[in-house]
């Protein structure tokens, strides 16, 4: 039985204070008395001095309490369940409604028990006006987004490990989504971590069966599943396997105005990268006609970056122009990102047929924004 909140180990009050703490990003634990934590792009070592396995156990599953997946570690460090050593969860402060993303890795894939990773998720305050002021856009980047996003372009935001793919999928659902409360939107994830409180939205979760995997429902599924849903807006939280098939017919088909997030490292790669997946529903698929089709449906490549000192930059902003008979794209660098000034510089104009595109849909394009010292 689970001990009362009054008889918590030191190391669970400190830890629930990092939790807690607005200037902590990320909590990582291996071990009984290995904690760092993630402060203002900073790790710092620090002792959690839990002295018992059953001790750290029993944290962890509070931890567990208030996630997204209702499962438990036994006191020996194992899952009570006996299935898959590997939980990915969302979890949700039950005082604050702060919430993160939690990776567990457990016995007996782990030698001295569960190693535990919070990354915690922007406030759902967080905005444009934050990432321009933090330098990860300027002003006519996060202006030019907004705009695309209104007129029903569909947006692919690509970036390595923690660039802020979600961060800025969640402040397009807050600044531009929510605006249009009339729109059936649904959003997909494996864990979740999109937010958008209307009563349009519905949510719709992967779910791994930790003991039979046959018994698992994946993205592939539920995507194909969505377009009979029908909606206005599909959100696909992470792209990674043959549900890209699905998610593009959908933008297709009278979901236009969707996004979608996919690891890459180059607005050329997260493109690479789609047509592989689209392949993977398709064995022996034509590279080719993938090529073409996404061409024809992803409008503009958001490409993020986490850069070596930790800073947070989106590095290009490019529209999808054509693709070549060897499904190689042909991309417009609209707004990109200079390392060694640390600033963002203007490309090349959007072509005529994307900027039709808004105006036929009720947006106003202001020129100026094409120009280096924009500002609103």
């Amino acid at each position: 039985m689970e001990a009362p909140d009054s008889s918590k180990h030191e190391a669970e009050k400190l830890l629930e204070q990092y939790l807690r703490s607005d200037d902590v990003s990320e909590i990582h634990l291996s071990g009984l008395d290995r904690l760092f934590i993630r402060k203002a792009e900073d790790l710092y070592r620090l002792q959690a001095d839990f002295q018992s396995l059953e001790q750290y156990s029993n944290f962890v599953n509070r931890i567990l309490e208030n996630s997204s997946i209702p499962r438990r570690i036994n006191p020996d460090g194992t899952m009570v369940d006996g299935g898959n050593p590997i939980i990915d969860t969302a979890w949700v402060d039950p005082e604050t409604g702060n919430r993160a993303r939690v990776n567990i890795i457990t016995k007996p894939c782990t030698l001295e028990g569960p190693v535990v990773t919070i990354c915690k998720l922007t406030s759902s305050k967080f905005g444009f006006d934050d990432l321009v002021e933090r330098g990860s856009m300027t002003t006519a980047m996060a202006t030019f987004i907004e705009k695309t996003m209104r007129a029903r372009c569909n947006l692919l935001i690509g970036g390595n490990t923690g660039a802020g793919k979600t961060t800025l999928a969640n402040v397009i659902l807050k600044e531009v989504f929510r605006k249009s409360p009339e729109d059936k939107v649904v959003i997909i994830e494996d864990t979740p971590e999109l937010t958008l409180d209307l009563p349009t939205v519905t949510y719709i979760q992967a779910y791994e069966n930790p003991v039979d995997p046959f018994r698992s429902v994946g993205l592939e599924l539920l995507t194909r599943n969505a377009k009979r849903m029908r909606p206005d807006r599909l959100i696909v939280g992470e792209v990674r396997g043959g549900e890209a098939t699905h998610m593009l017919a959908a933008m297709r088909s009278g979901s236009e105005g969707s996004l979608c997030t996919i690891h890459s490292n180059s607005t050329r790669s997260a493109l690479d990268a789609l047509v592989d997946y689209c392949c993977m529903s398709n064995e022996g698929g034509d590279k080719s006609l993938a090529g073409r089709t996404i061409e024809s449906t992803i409008d503009l490549v958001v490409q993020l970056q986490l850069l070596p000192d930790r800073k947070h930059r989106t590095i290009e902003i490019a529209e999808v122009d054509y693709a070549k008979d060897d499904y190689k794209f042909i991309t417009r660098p609209i707004f990109s990102y200079d390392e060694k000034t640390d600033s963002h510089k203007v490309g090349v104009r959007p072509s005529e047929r994307f900027i039709e595109k808004l105006k036929n849909r009720g947006v106003e394009v202001v020129e100026d924004m094409f120009r280096r010292n924009f500002s609103l």
